[in-house]
């Protein structure tokens, strides 16, 4: 399922962002940077070339480097102050060869690339791995439980182009074990349209929306909303399977 309109695709997320930033404030600041980066990503959509792609990821820097200075986190404002052409190609070079993490001027890749990558029609990838996204081979951000028969089927969303692929429910993405009594779902008050799901075995976790629960729910924006949880995964020691685009 990948975004043929990425315009719209991008102002549902915005608006989607601005609504939960009302709704849960710990998270209000990082929802509304969020909606202006959706915003951002639909003016690099508006200007893509699928022969020269780099060419709008580069026109877009000075955008992208504007917002975050504005709105940033200190991190990427201190990144963004000495983010040129020649780093940002670095950046994006690293991203798509899997070399992308959670270094600050990953982040500037990831959001540029983004909106081509939605659009993009990557070659088949042959026998991807089943924790990789099948259509651009990046690792999933977060998940979605739909229902499924008497019980709820997971989706994992990928971290870049938005894709999603069919996972097992008791099988970590990040360490692979299939086990589970070492899976473990956690949910909190006032976040009942999000599952934690946490492996035991290498302390990774991922959110997961459930649409049942929430029909408005976007997996990669209701994820930020749940940064109080983040931050407490995340002081007991667990590890966040991919930080998404606001750093957490």
């Amino acid at each position: 399922m990948v975004p043929r309109d990425y315009q719209a695709l991008s102002a549902r997320r915005a608006a989607r962002a601005e609504t939960l930033a009302a709704r849960y404030e710990p998270a209000r600041e990082a929802l509304l940077f969020y909606a202006g980066l959706a915003r951002l990503q639909a003016r690099v959509a508006a200007i893509l070339k699928p022969e020269a792609p780099s060419d709008a990821v580069l026109a877009a820097r000075p955008w992208l480097v504007e917002l975050v200075l504005a709105a940033g986190p200190e991190l990427l404002r201190e990144a963004a102050s000495v983010l040129d052409d020649d780093s940002l190609r670095l950046a994006l070079a690293d991203w798509l060869a899997g070399r992308g993490g959670a270094e600050p001027r990953s982040f500037f890749a990831r959001v540029l690339l983004q909106p081509w990558a939605a659009l993009h029609r990557f070659a088949t990838i042959p026998s991807p791995p089943e924790d990789r996204c099948p259509r651009c081979a990046q690792p999933p951000q977060a998940g979605c439980l739909r229902p499924s028969g008497e019980g709820e089927a997971l989706w994992l969303v990928c971290s870049l182009c938005l894709a999603e692929w069919s996972f097992p429910r008791f099988v970590c993405p990040a360490c692979g074990i299939r086990d589970e009594r070492k899976i473990s779902y956690l949910s909190a008050a006032g976040y009942e349209h999000l599952r934690t799901q946490a492996c035991e075995a290498c302390r990774c976790y991922f959110h997961s929306v459930r649409p049942a629960k929430d029909p408005e729910a976007i997996a990669d924006v209701d994820e930020i909303a749940a940064l109080a949880l983040d931050v407490w995964m995340q002081e007991k020691g667990w590890r966040k399977l991919q930080p998404n685009l606001v750093g957490m």
